[in-house]
């Protein structure tokens, strides 16, 4: 029964899903890859139980986080450092293209 706990500990707090979860997010988010499709994505999207997303979807907050366990560490908020550096991935992307175009 230890050894259960220990393992259930371990995921959900030390190796699995923080850092899965939020270092994911915060690379999508700050490169702009699709952030908007994935933030979709994780709205219907349980973490660690399988579930239809229609279903996920429609459950409260308080749900998600008390049965489904999906606490809120697991979650990324965007800070003005991830905005900034978003903010520059695209500047960096629109750049060479607008070089290219003729005057």
């Amino acid at each position: 029964m230890a050894s259960l706990f220990l393992i259930l500990v371990l995921l959900f707090f030390v190796s699995g899903l923080p850092l899965q979860e939020v270092p994911n997010a915060e690379k999508r988010y700050r490169k702009s890859q699709n952030w908007e499709g994935y933030s979709e994505y994780l709205l219907g999207t349980s973490i660690f139980f399988p579930l239809p997303p229609w279903v996920y979807a429609l459950l409260p907050i308080f749900l998600k986080r008390t049965l489904l366990l999906e606490f809120p560490i697991y979650v990324f908020h965007p800070t003005k450092e991830d905005e900034n550096q978003r903010q520059k991935c695209r500047d960096e992307t629109l750049s060479p293209k607008q070089s290219r175009q003729p005057s």
